[in-house]
């Protein structure tokens, strides 16, 4: 029989297939297809797209990894089946993620914000990332996404990844290793991190600065009065910060007033800081739940520390800034608060606690 007539055969059985045919009929369309990939027409990869497509339904798990691993690499054709495994649980997701040509930019940016930190972490692992698709992984994803994006030579950076990565990598000796070895690091970036990485780190990344010398000088001495600087501004704000603590302990101070200023000037590790201090939660975990896109752990710390509207606000703001939220998830976080009852809340950052291990 030849590979068109089994081809013909096979998509009038996938039209009507019984259960026990089905899982055999995929993985029999795939191989077809994949074997005779550049030989179908267009109208041929299509019929094979929406057959598979329609097959993969009801199928079940094991199928699915399978028809995702065999056809990750596919060149043409096959755009609606990459889509839909690209969407499934992780075991189904991670081939295509990783490899499919036939996904672009504005999909894997959706998948991203629509999945998991295991789908956000397989598309990291492309061999290329576009700029708006590293910083959407940079912003949402966990440690594990920031360290393998960073690390991912095939992956535009924008000045804003950089930043946020910076920030992250000042307690991440693994990401500081992956930031300052990058190629195409800015200069204030490699300045904020060198003094950070371990000796022989730090003499690795300054001979590879000393193969231009005018610049490694430049950038050395910029690098050491940048830092002084900033540990300087940041000793300082600290200081401010905890004892305008302080006063709210006193009752001086209001905390939502505190809160606006630190969210309004974009002071994210001193808000964290300080609602580490009001809740008792590890300052970590705080900031993690400040510059997560889920929003109920720092709708529920508004709701428990009885922050008043321009307060949660305003740290809604500091939000979307950060991570480039739509309006929708401000109001989100408007909602969740409101919505809260204390009991509600601290049962939750109960959970929370739990989960830190504090």
């Amino acid at each position: 029989m030849s590979v068109a007539a089994d081809a013909a055969e096979l998509l009038e059985l996938a039209r009507s297939p019984s259960r026990a045919l089905r899982d055999d009929l995929i993985a029999r369309l795939a191989d077809l297809f994949m074997a005779n990939e550049e030989s179908w027409n267009d109208r041929e990869a299509v019929l094979f797209d929406e057959a598979i497509t329609a097959l993969i339904g009801e199928s079940n798990l094991r199928t699915r990894g399978a028809l995702s691993e065999k056809v990750a690499d596919c060149r043409r054709g096959l755009s609606t089946t990459h889509r839909t495994l690209a969407v499934d649980e992780i075991p189904v997701a991670a081939p295509v993620l990783r490899r499919s040509a036939l996904l672009d930019e504005p999909f894997m940016i959706q998948v991203a914000w629509d999945g998991s930190d295991e789908h956000r972490l397989a598309i990291g692992q492309r061999e290329t990332l576009g700029e708006g698709l590293s910083d959407t992984l940079v912003s949402l994803g966990d440690g594990r996404v920031k360290r393998q994006v960073a690390g991912n030579g095939g992956a535009r950076l924008s000045k804003r990844a950089f930043e946020l990565l910076a920030e992250f990598a000042t307690q991440d000796e693994a990401l500081r290793t992956a930031v300052t070895s990058r190629p195409d690091v800015p200069a204030p970036i490699a300045a904020r991190l060198i003094d950070l990485l371990p000796p022989q780190r730090r003499q690795s990344m300054q001979a590879l600065l000393e193969d231009q010398p005018e610049e490694a000088i430049r950038l050395i001495g910029a690098a050491k009065e940048k830092l002084d600087q900033d540990f300087s501004t940041r000793r300082h704000r600290r200081l401010e910060v905890r004892l305008k603590l302080k006063e709210i302990e006193a009752g001086s101070l209001k905390r939502s007033d505190l809160i606006v200023e630190l969210a309004d000037h974009d002071r994210a590790l001193d808000l964290a800081m300080v609602l580490s201090s009001l809740t008792d939660l590890p300052e970590a975990v705080m900031t993690r739940s400040l510059l997560s896109v889920n929003a109920e752990p720092i709708a529920c710390v508004c709701r428990l520390l009885d922050l008043d509207e321009s307060a949660v606000a305003a740290i809604a703001r500091l939000r979307g800034r950060r991570l480039r939220l739509p309006d929708s998830m401000h109001q989100r976080l408007m909602q969740l608060w409101r919505s809260f009852d204390v009991a509600t809340a601290r049962e939750t950052l109960g959970l929370v606690r739990l989960r830190a291990g504090t």
